[in-house]
């Protein structure tokens, strides 16, 4: 805790936690260690303080979803549900996927849209490269336009 006071008064731990949980694959998606208290409540921890592997949404909840015992109602959540069902995306390239292919649809038109629905990922590679091409710029012309929130 780097030296640093972190708790004061009386102690939530004493007589309350039964165990400690550590995940033994440190590639984990899910929270980094957890106590199980003695009531069996699981409290989940995160040790992350700063810049780190964020939870993943698509690796911790995505699954569960797609088991398909839970109703979903939410048109976007339907979507992410079913485009994982048929796909097997990587987190950002199912990340931008849903943003162009649900988000930005309305928006996106023309043969030009209909090249980037395709491979919306590309968007981000050619981006993080500082290439900025046909595609790269319509993008752009719409997150830049004050009209569309």
């Amino acid at each position: 805790m780097n030296g640093d006071k972190v708790l004061t008064g009386t102690n939530p731990f004493k007589d309350n936690i039964k165990e400690f949980i550590v995940p033994s694959d440190s590639s984990f998606a899910g929270v980094d260690s957890m106590f199980l208290t003695s009531k069996g409540q699981y409290i989940p921890i995160s040790s992350k303080s700063g810049k780190g592997a964020p939870a993943s949404f698509k690796e911790n909840v995505m699954p569960i979803l797609l088991q398909g015992t839970i109703s979903i109602k939410s048109p976007l959540l339907r979507f992410m549900v079913d485009i994982l069902k048929t796909n097997s995306f990587k987190n950002l390239e199912w990340l931008y996927f849903i943003g162009i292919n649900y988000i930005m649809d309305r928006y996106i038109k023309g043969s030009i849209g209909n090249n980037i629905k395709r491979n919306p990922y590309s968007i981000y590679t050619n981006l993080n490269k500082n290439i900025i091409g046909e595609n790269e710029e319509y993008i752009l012309s719409i997150v830049r336009n004050p009209k569309i929130k």
